[in-house]
C-alpha cells in the first residue's frame, strides 16, 4: 500500500473525523472533547488514511465506553512530531490482551468485546498505516479504567522561501 503523503492541516482532518463519528457518539450519548493547541503545525500525512486511523480509534472508543461516557481526542507537539491521543473511560484492556492488540484477527475474550461486532483487523490496519506514515503507536490501558492510544505523525517540513524572479 502506498500513501499520498503531503503537508496537511490536522484541524481539517479532525473536522471530517468528527462528522463521520457524530452519529455513533450521539447514539450512545457519548461526549467527545477535542483539545488542540492553537499553533498546531501542519503534518506530513495522507489525509484519507489519517482520517481512517482516527475514525477506527474513535469507533473502538465508542464501542467500549459506557453510555454517557467521555472520550478525549488530543494533539500536542513533541520531538518533531504531533502526538495524537484518543482516550476513553471504557472497559479497558488486560495486559495479556495488550500484547496481541495489533495482531491481525485478534479479539479479546472479554464478554463486552465478544458482544460487539468486529473482525479483529481494525487496530492491525491502524498500526500499519501509522508506521507506513513514519509514526509510532502505543497503548496504555487498565481493565475497567479505560484505554489511551497515542500515535505520532511527523510535522511537515516548512517550504523553502522562493527566490524572487529577476528579469
Amino acid at each position: 500500500m502506498r500513501l499520498d503523503l503531503r503537508a496537511i492541516a490536522l484541524t481539517g482532518v479532525l473536522e471530517e473525523v468528527q462528522s463521520q463519528v457524530r452519529e455513533r457518539l450521539a447514539g450512545r450519548s457519548l461526549q467527545l472533547t477535542v483539545e488542540l493547541p492553537k499553533d498546531l503545525p501542519q503534518v506530513q500525512a495522507d489525509p484519507i488514511r489519517l482520517t481512517q486511523i482516527f475514525v477506527e480509534l474513535l469507533d473502538n472508543a465508542c464501542k467500549y465506553t459506557p453510555p454517557e461516557g467521555q472520550i478525549l481526542l488530543q494533539a500536542q507537539v513533541k520531538d518533531g512530531n504531533v502526538h495524537c491521543t484518543v482516550a476513553d473511560a471504557g472497559i479497558g484492556i488486560s495486559k495479556e490482551d495488550q500484547a496481541n492488540l495489533f495482531t491481525k484477527f485478534f479479539r479479546s475474550d472479554h464478554p463486552t468485546v465478544r458482544e460487539m461486532p468486529g473482525t479483529g483487523l481494525g487496530l492491525c490496519v491502524v498500526k500499519g498505516l501509522v508506521e507506513l506514515g513514519g509514526g509510532e503507536i502505543k497503548i496504555e490501558s487498565q481493565l475497567e479504567a479505560g484505554t489511551t492510544i497515542t500515535f505520532t505523525v511527523p510535522i511537515a517540513e516548512a517550504e523553502p522561501a522562493q527566490e524572487p524572479a529577476v528579469g
